[in-house]
């Protein structure tokens, strides 16, 4: 069977912008093309002051071996921007790589082109991140730097220092989930967002708590600096955990300042 990608519809809220689709991607071997491009045509998202209408694929699922031929398959039936992630298996993924090998594979996905966002992990890259955001932007890409904690919240002055440190490191993104044991450590992700909104005013944000006790953070995450949240849309399964359900999040969310 033909691997080709199949996308996931999540709901993106721009906070104090408009109520839009995200796509997320994953993979079957058994499905066919047409089935492919009838799930994706109708799914947009706004990211405000980077670019409008795309779409997000997520690479990690495949076999490595496949990456360039699913850019080329998603090109194929994408004609919006493109945010291209290899999520591994340390931030949440399904792929171990070294960062030796991440770098390789982020370069050729932008050397086959069509690449509009590269997502380029802060801590996977290693020494690459200014390689990695250099190719992005010599290729036509913004570069969003992200961070995951699937296993716990780190200290508040940490995670501020990250989301900085991603905006001096010439992140046109910066995003950072991490996972709380409590309602203080969601209360603390907030506390971070805000410190690194206000210190880098020109880089957006994204940032969320994960699972139950972070689920609020989803909801009220734009009036502490947050530019964005996620969805998940009827009939569809959260690509992490705590996504609200979109109809819910648009009903509740706060794009207003406190």
């Amino acid at each position: 069977p033909v691997v080709v990608p199949v996308m996931r519809a999540v709901t993106v809220m721009s906070s104090g912008k408009v109520f839009v689709h995200f796509a997320v991607g994953e993979y079957d071997d058994h499905v066919g093309l047409g089935t492919a491009q009838r799930d994706v045509v109708a799914h947009d998202f706004i990211f405000d002051r980077v670019f409008q209408g795309g779409v997000e694929y997520h690479f990690d699922p495949l076999p490595a071996d496949e990456f360039l031929n699913a850019l080329a398959l998603v090109r194929g039936i994408v004609d919006k921007p493109l945010v291209v992630t290899i999520r591994t298996r340390a931030e949440g993924g399904e792929l171990a790589l070294t960062p030796d090998a991440y770098a390789a594979h982020c370069r050729a996905l932008l050397a086959r082109g069509g690449v509009d966002v590269l997502d380029i992990e802060w801590r996977a890259c290693g020494a690459f991140r200014a390689e990695l955001r250099d190719a992005a932007h010599a290729a036509g890409a913004a570069a969003l730097f992200s961070e995951h904690h699937f296993d716990a919240t780190p200290a508040t002055d940490a995670m501020a220092d990250t989301l900085t440190g991603m905006a001096d490191a010439g992140a046109d993104i910066a995003k950072l989930a991490v996972m709380p044991r409590c309602a203080a450590d969601a209360a603390r992700l907030l506390e971070a967002t805000a410190r690194a909104a206000d210190a880098r005013p020109d880089t957006p944000l994204i940032t969320m708590s994960m699972g139950p006790l972070g689920a609020v953070t989803r909801f009220c995450g734009g009036p502490f600096g947050s530019c964005a949240t996620f969805g998940v849309t009827s009939g569809t399964s959260a690509s992490a955990p705590g996504q609200p359900p979109a109809d819910l999040l648009k009903a509740k969310l706060i794009t207003v300042p406190l």
